[in-house]
Order: C-alpha cells, then sequence, then structure tokens
C-alpha cells in the first residue's frame, strides 16, 4: 500500500462521510480501519498531509448534513406559495397523477405532485420539453418514512438526493424558463432534448421502449419492473441502468469513429472530453456517473500528455470528485 496513499485518502473520506451521514457499524469500521492503515503508513509527512486535506471535506460534510437536518426540520405547511424550476426529463405522469423533482428558488429540492384535471392538460404536459418556471400554491409536507417492517423507506432514499419535503399543488402558473447565461441556456436545452427523447421512446414497441429508455437515456420505467419481475429477484437491476459501461462503450466508439475519418488523436480527445460533459447533462446529471465521467476524462488526458495514471489513483480521484458532488 505504500504506492496507494491517494486511494487511502480518498476511502478515508468516503468512510468519513458514511459517519456523518449514516453512522452504523459498517461505516465506523471503515473509518477505523482506513485510519490504521494510514498510520501503518509510518509515514509523519503523509498523515500530517491528511489531516490538512481532509479538513475541507470534514467542513463540507458536516455543513451539508446540518442543512439536510434543518431543511427536515421545516414544519408542514398549507396554502404555502412557492416558486421553482422543473426540468422537462424529471417529469412523469402516471394515469391523471404527475410528479416531478422541483427546485426552489430557495435552492431546496422538493418532490412535486399534482393532479391533472382533465385530458387536454394531460397532453400538453405529455407533449411538454421545455426547462419551466412555477409559481405554486400548494400543501408542503415532509416525505414520509417507511411504516412496516421491510418496506421501501421513501424519506431515507429522497435523503440521500438532499430532498426532505414534497409539495402537492393545489394552484400553480407555469410558463417556459428563459435563461440569458449561455451555459445554462446549453444545459436547458440539452434536459430539453433529453425530455424529447424520452417521449419519442414511448411510441417503440415493448419492450424496446423500456430498454432504450432503461440503457441510453437513464430513464428507469416502472414498466421494466412490472414486464420483468426477475430484474429485481435475480438483483439485475444495475444492468438497466446508464453506468460507466456506457461511458466506456461511448469512448471506443469515437475513437474508433475518428480513427477511421482520419481525425488525429489529439483532436478526438479535445472533442471527447467535451463530449463526455454533454452527455453527462443530457442523460440527467445522475451522480452515478460522476466517477466514469471522471474516470473517462483521466484516461483521455493521460494519452493526450503521455502520463500515465496508476488505476486506483483514477478510481480515488473520481471517488473524491463524486463525494463533492453528491456527498
Amino acid at each position: 500500500m505504500q504506492n496507494a496513499k491517494l486511494l487511502l485518502f480518498s476511502l478515508l473520506v468516503a468512510s468519513l462521510g458514511g459517519v456523518i451521514y449514516r453512522p452504523c457499524l459498517s461505516s465506523w469500521i471503515m473509518l477505523l480501519g482506513t485510519l490504521i492503515l494510514i498510520l501503518w503508513q509510518r509515514h509523519l509527512r503523509f498523515f500530517l498531509m491528511v489531516i490538512v486535506l481532509i479538513t475541507p471535506f470534514m467542513i463540507y460534510f458536516f455543513h451539508d448534513a446540518r442543512n439536510l437536518k434543518n431543511q427536515a426540520e421545516i414544519p408542514d405547511q398549507k396554502n404555502v406559495q412557492i416558486t421553482g424550476v422543473i426540468f422537462p426529463d424529471n417529469v412523469s405522469i402516471d394515469g391523471d397523477n404527475l410528479s416531478s423533482t422541483a427546485t426552489l428558488d430557495s435552492g431546496e429540492a422538493v418532490k412535486l405532485y399534482w393532479t391533472l384535471p382533465n385530458k387536454q392538460s394531460k397532453e400538453e404536459w405529455l407533449k411538454q420539453d421545455h426547462v419551466l418556471t412555477f409559481s405554486a400554491t400548494g400543501e408542503l409536507t415532509r416525505i414520509r418514512s417507511a411504516t412496516n417492517f421491510n418496506q421501501f423507506d421513501s424519506q431515507e432514499f429522497y435523503e440521500t438526493k438532499n430532498m426532505t419535503h414534497q409539495l402537492t399543488v393545489t394552484t400553480w402558473q407555469v410558463e417556459n424558463m428563459v435563461s440569458h447565461d449561455i451555459l445554462n441556456g446549453i444545459r436547458y436545452q440539452l434536459h430539453a432534448w433529453h425530455s424529447r427523447a424520452i417521449h419519442d421512446t414511448e411510441s417503440l414497441p415493448k419492450p424496446l421502449r423500456e430498454y432504450a429508455q432503461a440503457l441510453i437515456l437513464g430513464v428507469t420505467p416502472q414498466a421494466l419492473y412490472g414486464d420483468n419481475p426477475g430484474v429485481q429477484t435475480l438483483g439485475l437491476i444495475h444492468l438497466f441502468s446508464v453506468s460507466g459501461f456506457h461511458v466506456s462503450f461511448l469512448i471506443m466508439m469515437i475513437m474508433a469513429l475518428a480513427k477511421r475519418l482520419w481525425i488525429t488523436k489529439e483532436i478526438t480527445i479535445v472533442l471527447l472530453s467535451g463530449l463526455l460533459i454533454i452527455y453527462f447533462v443530457f442523460a440527467g446529471e445522475p451522480a452515478i456517473l460522476i466517477r466514469a465521467i471522471v474516470a473517462g476524462e483521466l484516461i483521455l488526458w493521460q494519452d493526450l500528455h503521455h502520463h500515465r495514471f496508476k488505476s486506483y489513483d483514477i478510481w480515488a480521484i473520481s471517488l473524491l470528485i463524486s463525494l463533492i458532488y453528491s456527498p
């Protein structure tokens, strides 16, 4: 482990996050085990560097966990007025029920629910592919925890996404979002294209529709589990989600295509670096893709600069960045 100091540091940061956010026996064992391995190095300079470098992570985790706790303590409110933003690829419609993830102007994320009043409204929402701003009146309540043994715990699940409350909309006004910032405009357009692609796949026959949404667009429809009960029974859910495999496949496909088109390796790497970021946003910005994207970027740039990263260093760097993005 003498040459894996960065890996040890990343594991220490990850286990520290586990103790802060989900304190349990396994997270404490991992933290203590990693500390023992670091002390086993008998390298005073490395130990002092760990203390210095882990401090900002500790402050960040404690600050984020405290904000999440304060957010969870917000009391239930009726007839509350809230404004925020909805991305079209987060909207889901089941019958006359609309649900989505919304980001409030205060920066908090909530789960949003609304009952569609008529068929015309439903058809309009099914065609909606723009980023929306809304001003709503409704009931803001804490997301409920599981009430039965072994029941899915929605409260705990949504807390991992920094969501503690849900908003049941009574009335609201919705309009298309207009951004005057170039980067935000590109981001909104990518989400709009993602939503449009999801709508387009609805015309595909089963099970191709579910496969296309899950494996290409990063959306897992409930019909996939309903029509394929063995997916959950056999624990194969991870095979039907966008992951590092897709990033690797995309890199290999573009590299092979560029080679056939006689595009230089340097230009291909630069284009691919930007394309990976675009793909991340297009796929809905899922935290699960962060490690794969960062690892892909590092592998590309090491080829460009002829500097080889060790595999566990790439893994460690991608883990640290993913913890910053979604602690």
